[in-house]
């Protein structure tokens, strides 16, 4: 499920079409039954084995939403 805006989350919660819980610190929900309309996004996972750091990105719509690099 991608990332929400927190009133939505609050008027789910108090519809009952979602359980609210914590994990390591980080608010979370847990929806409650199948959403209703399903919207899927294609989404680019990329790898670059570079030669002294390794790279990855997750592409979707034409954002790059997370972009790393490691030793």
């Amino acid at each position: 499920m991608p990332p929400t805006k927190r009133s939505r989350t609050r008027h789910w919660v108090r519809e009952g079409k979602a359980t609210p819980f914590w994990k390591r610190g980080v608010f979370c929900v847990r929806l409650n039954a199948a959403p209703w309309d399903r919207e899927l996004q294609p989404i680019a996972v990329g790898i670059d084995p570079g030669n002294k750091k390794e790279g990855c990105s997750v592409k979707a719509d034409a954002v790059i939403d997370l972009g790393q690099g490691c030793d």
